[in-house]
């Protein structure tokens, strides 16, 4: 299998490794396992594009250096996974944004992009997307526009007065 990977976020942590060692546990944890696959071939490093037909990669960079969205297009339209940029439909709905963050402005840079992307967002903390999974089947997507719409027209209505948690921020890019 191949792997995907945001470059930027990539090329940060690499920056950030001394001495043979990561930035964080969770550095640890994966750069090493992508390491190793980066030298046997086995990792694309991009930001922005299609993967492959029908999957496309957008880099958000809003709650952590390596966040992207991925689109994928099913026959019922654009689904949206939103990565930890969005958490859930009702706090995007009343504009209170992710708890951590590489920076505000680009929190609300990536939600910007994420609303304008078209297609049903897809947070991937939100229970209606299980349940919706769940009970509707192959109809799953359509269940959840309604949601989505809303929570995107909530973000829209309520994007002048954004609530973002200081003190939580990532060093900037």
């Amino acid at each position: 299998a191949r792997l995907s990977v945001s470059k930027k976020g990539w090329d940060w942590n690499v920056e950030r490794r001394r001495d043979g060692q990561w930035n964080s546990y969770l550095d640890w944890g994966f750069a090493d396992f992508l390491l190793r696959r980066q030298r046997e071939g086995k990792v694309d490093f991009l930001d922005d594009g299609v993967l492959a037909p029908g999957l496309e990669l957008m880099y958000l960079g809003g709650h952590s250096v390596c966040s992207r969205a991925v689109k994928v297009r099913t026959a019922r339209g654009w689904a949206v996974i939103t990565s930890d940029d969005v958490y859930r439909y009702d706090l995007l709905e009343k504009g209170v944004m992710a708890r951590l963050y590489t920076s505000p402005e680009n929190l609300i840079a990536a939600t910007d992009r994420l609303v304008a992307a078209g297609g049903v967002l897809i947070p991937l903390h939100e229970p209606a997307v299980w349940e919706a999974v769940g009970r509707a089947g192959d109809a799953w997507l359509e269940e959840l526009r309604p949601l989505s719409e809303r929570a995107v027209a909530g973000y829209r209505a309520n994007r002048a007065n954004l609530e973002i948690d200081s003190g939580l921020g990532m060093p900037e890019l």
